[in-house]
């Protein structure tokens, strides 16, 4: 197939609570191409701490576009983010297209489970495409939750945060387009769906990650000052979110 020359963007890593195993996701560039952007999603395995495999899937081949600048299109195989929840399942986001077979937008969430397909290219997260089905899987996984299309939300950093120990921990992405921090709302008895979703932030700009904190406070990194963002005086920020009776800061 060619030869991996081990360069990555965008890589994320999540550990399973309460183990030692990890999973990293990363965009994987190909020979010549590093300085370009035909790239391939990775996921990396590390089960108890030691490195097991890796898996590809085929991303945006950037060579159709006959030039060395960023491709016209994203697919949902880029921008890969994922998070543990406390019973060691593996939820993920990425983005959708912008323009890629005539689609804009359909970034999503989904449940990661073993041997799953989501769908790309044959769909954007709940739309199907006019790629035709071929020798793709005939069941997929559809999404947890989606923006639709016309709407981005570019999600980056995700974590599961409870602000107390007695209440069930909720599903927080940043976003980076979308400059949002929103919640989303998983029903306990069923780990794969949705109830409801809710923007807990904005007006600081692009969001790049969220970190639950052991003092029960949610912490936000902002990302104004990375090329695509409108800094403003002191930017970039780590923003300290605390629930109620807590100590506030920034």
């Amino acid at each position: 197939m060619g030869t991996y020359n081990a360069n990555r963007s965008e890589s994320w890593i999540a550990v399973k609570p309460g183990t030692e195993d990890l999973v990293g996701t990363s965009k994987i560039f190909f020979e010549k191409y590093s300085t370009f952007y035909d790239f391939h999603l990775g996921g990396h395995t590390f089960p108890g701490g030691t490195y097991e495999g890796s898996s590809m899937v085929t991303g945006y081949d950037c060579i159709s576009t006959g030039s060395q600048n960023m491709p016209p299109s994203w697919t949902n195989n880029t921008d890969p983010n994922a998070a543990f929840d406390s019973q060691g399942r593996l939820y993920a986001s990425n983005n959708g297209p912008t323009g890629d077979l005539g689609l804009c937008c359909h970034d999503e969430v989904d449940l990661v489970q073993q041997g799953g397909f989501y769908g790309w290219p044959a769909w954007a997260a709940g739309t199907r495409t006019s790629y035709p089905q071929g020798g793709l899987p005939a069941t997929r996984s559809g999404p947890l939750a989606e923006s639709g299309g016309g709407v981005v939300w570019a999600p980056s950093g995700m974590t599961f945060y409870s602000p107390a120990k007695d209440e069930q921990p909720t599903l927080i992405v940043a976003e980076l387009s979308g400059q949002a921090l929103r919640r989303f709302l998983i029903d306990a008895a069923d780990p794969a769906r949705v109830n409801g979703q809710e923007i807990v932030l904005q007006g600081q700009g692009r969001l790049r990650d969220a970190v639950a904190g052991p003092d029960g406070c949610l912490y936000v990194a902002t990302s104004n000052r990375d090329t695509r963002g409108t800094p403003r005086a002191g930017d970039d920020h780590v923003l300290k979110l605390c629930p109620a009776g807590a100590a506030p800061g920034l």
